[in-house]
């Protein structure tokens, strides 16, 4: 068996909110695949792109170059145009947004094919994906994309058409797998496959149980599905209890306003830190240190809601026990008392009888760190699930 090159197309890398992205391609290269990426934005540390191209490195001579080279294949031509402005003839702003993709794409696929990669791939259905599409009417080669939780739950017609013409897909999570089943025809799911994102274990193996802190920790963009006035409602009523507790939010994004408004308006200011954006070993530090994570998502007005946040099974590695809500594809993995403890969705109340349960028990805490280590180590190995993903795209021959 021989395995092929691979395009990837990200919409920004490397990402500081998608790190399962740089995880899953380093475990697809130690798995035998060559690995190229073409992103729309650069990253933080964007020296990391290795072989490929940012859509804004490009100079206009090479766009103009790749444009008069893609002329030369006509009908491919169009077929390109056509799947970048599909569906937006009758919207202006969103037609000049994705016109700026054709010269890029034209040059991305003049790339690609100097490379020899033989498959383009993308994370996300939406803009990643529609360019993986265009290279391969350019190119005549097949793409494969991931699907994630908006894509399936909120942007669901752009991804079922995306999906037609793909050679497969993957989806991370159960919840996401039936969700894109129920849009496709059933002679199409063959191209559907779960794949889970692979986490790595910590190198000493996972902390033994130790003395920690009675602090509560959240790691998440601030935006709305994240669910954090759940997780300051809860934290109020702890307190109002009686309990001496802190929580730190490892995070930043759009509400972060709103979320320092509300910590104020409650009254529990210096019981929450809420110090933004914090790298990979930040976040492990914290993650020796706190008692519990708390992953409180909801499901927004639009349907937006999490998949399975990696920030979980990395909690899970650490040996940090988790109470989150029963959403999107998180009870794939919590299960409530076994490998956490599970809330529903939006109840503070709930929500705060958990973590005191979960900081209290220290057995009950031990309990469910063995069996979430465990699990982890058992359906979450990077290097497994990147052999489940080459296999399932058809990366080799």
């Amino acid at each position: 068996m021989t395995t092929c090159r691979v395009a990837y197309i990200l919409g920004r890398y490397p990402s500081r909110s998608e790190t399962f992205i740089r995880r899953e391609i380093e475990a697809v290269r130690r798995g035998g695949v060559a690995v190229d990426v073409y992103a729309l934005k650069p990253g933080a540390g964007c020296e990391a792109v290795g072989e490929g191209a940012y859509r804004g490195g490009i100079s206009p001579a090479e766009k103009l170059g790749s444009l008069l080279w893609a002329a030369g294949r006509p009908v491919r031509l169009v077929r390109m145009i056509s799947a970048i402005i599909r569906g937006r003839l009758g919207r202006p702003v969103e037609l000049l947004k994705s016109a700026r993709n054709i010269p890029a794409s034209a040059a991305f696929a003049r790339r690609i094919e100097k490379s020899g990669a033989g498959c383009v791939h993308a994370h996300f259905a939406g803009e990643p994906a529609i360019i993986a599409r265009s290279v391969s009417n350019l190119l005549t080669i097949p793409y494969t994309f991931s699907i994630h939780a908006r894509d399936i739950f909120v942007d669901k017609p752009p991804a079922a058409d995306t999906i037609k013409c793909a050679r497969a897909v993957a989806a991370c999570t159960a919840a996401a797998l039936e969700r894109a089943k129920e849009l496709m025809p059933p002679d199409m799911h063959r191209k559907l496959h779960l794949v889970r994102h692979g986490v790595e274990a910590p190198p000493d193996g996972g902390p033994a149980e130790r003395a920690r802190e009675r602090v509560v920790l959240m790691v998440g963009r601030l935006v709305g599905k994240k669910g954090v006035p759940i997780l300051l409602a809860a934290l109020k009523r702890i307190r109002d209890n009686g309990t001496e507790i802190e929580c730190v939010i490892l995070g930043d994004g759009p509400r972060r306003a709103d979320v320092e408004k509300a910590i104020a308006g409650l009254g529990i200011t210096g019981a929450v830190q809420v110090p933004g954006w914090a790298d990979a070993d930040k976040v492990r530090a914290w993650m020796t240190r706190a008692s519990v994570l708390a992953v409180p998502s909801v499901v927004t007005e639009c349907g937006d809601r999490d998949g399975l946040p990696n920030v979980i099974l990395e909690a899970a590695a650490a040996g940090l026990p988790v109470v989150a809500s029963d959403v999107g594809g998180i009870g794939e993995f919590i299960s409530d008392g076994a490998t956490g403890l599970l809330v529903p969705p939006g109840d503070a109340g709930a929500l705060a009888g958990a973590i005191e349960r979960m900081i209290n028990d220290d057995k009950l805490r031990r309990k469910l760190t063995d069996a979430a280590r465990e699990k982890v180590g058992r359906e979450f190995d990077p290097n497994a699930n990147a052999a489940t993903l080459i296999n399932a795209m058809e990366w080799k021959s």
